[in-house]
C-alpha cells in the first residue's frame, strides 16, 4: 500500500528565506543554481563517481519529526536530494521524483529529499502545491549539507547498498525518464544476485533478503536472468 501524500496541515507560510548562519552558503548555492540548471538539463542521466566514495553519515528529522539516519538504509539504494523550496530546478524536478518513488519504493530502493536551510512551516507549504509522499528531512543549520560534495542545488546522490557514493546529478533530472531509473535498479540489481550467489553475506545487507520472495522477483526481472532464461527481451536487450 501506497503511503499517504503528506500535504501541508497548517497555514502557508510566504517566507522561504535562508537561516542567518548559512546566509553565505545560501547565497552562493543561489548564485550558481541557474547556471547549473543552464548546463544539465533534466534527463541528462547520473555522473558516475568511479572512487565511490564513502557517503558522509548523518542524521536528522523529517517534517513529520522522524528521526533518519543514513546509515540506517545500508543495503539499499538510497537516492539522496539536496534542495530548496526557493530553488526553481528544485521545484520541476519534485513530481518526477514523486512518479519515480512510486515507481521504485516497492523494489526496496529509498529516496530522501534533504531541505537545506528552511524551516518546518516553509516545506509544509511547499507540499501544498507539491504533494510528496518520501521523506523530506530538515538541515536548516546546513551543518550536514557542508559535509557533501555539493555545487549548488539541486544535487543529488544515488548511494549504493555499500553506502558508497556512485552517482551524482547536478542541476534537475527527470527522475521518471526510463533510463536513469535502469541506472539506479542496476545497483541494486547487482547486491540482489550477490546475496542469491553467496558473494555477500554481511548483516546490513541481510534485510535486501528478509522477504525471499520479493528478492526472488527481484532477481528474476534483472536482465542477467531474463537473458539466461531465455525469455523476451525488447530492442534494447532488456
Amino acid at each position: 500500500m501506497q503511503p499517504p501524500i503528506r500535504t501541508a496541515r497548517r497555514t502557508p507560510l510566504c517566507t522561504p528565506v535562508c537561516a542567518k548562519p548559512i546566509a553565505l552558503l545560501c547565497l552562493a548555492l543561489a548564485a550558481s543554481v541557474s547556471a547549473l540548471s543552464q548546463a544539465q538539463e533534466p534527463g541528462n542521466g547520473l555522473t558516475v563517481l568511479a572512487d565511490r566514495p564513502l557517503a558522509p553519515d548523518f542524521e536528522l528529522l523529517d517534517i513529520d519529526a522522524e528521526r533518519h539516519r543514513l546509515s540506517d538504509y545500508r543495503g539499499r539504494v538510497v537516492i539522496l536530494n539536496f534542495w530548496a523550496t526557493w530553488c526553481p530546478p528544485c521545484r520541476e524536478e519534485m513530481p518526477s521524483m514523486e512518479r519515480a518513488w512510486r515507481l521504485l519504493q516497492p523494489e526496496g530502493i529509498q529516496m530522501l529529499a534533504v531541505n537545506v536551510g528552511e524551516d518546518e512551516d516553509t516545506v509544509f507549504a511547499f507540499t501544498a502545491n507539491y504533494p510528496l509522499s518520501f521523506p523530506l528531512l530538515l538541515d536548516q543549520s546546513a551543518a550536514v549539507t557542508e559535509q557533501w560534495p555539493i555545487r549548488g542545488l539541486p544535487t543529488t546522490f544515488v548511494v549504493d547498498p555499500r553506502g558508497r557514493l556512485a552517482y551524482r546529478a547536478i542541476g534537475g533530472r527527470a527522475w521518471d525518464d526510463e533510463e536513469l531509473i535502469d541506472q539506479v535498479r542496476a545497483l541494486q540489481d547487482d547486491l540482489v544476485l550477490r546475496v542469491r550467489d553467496g558473494a555477500e553475506t554481511r548483516a546490513g545487507i541481510d534485510r535486501v533478503a528478509a522477504d525471499p520472495k520479493a528478492m526472488q522477483r527481484r532477481v528474476d526481472a534483472t536482465p542477467a536472468r531474463r537473458r539466461a532464461a531465455g525469455a523476451p527481451q525488447d530492442a534494447s536487450g532488456r
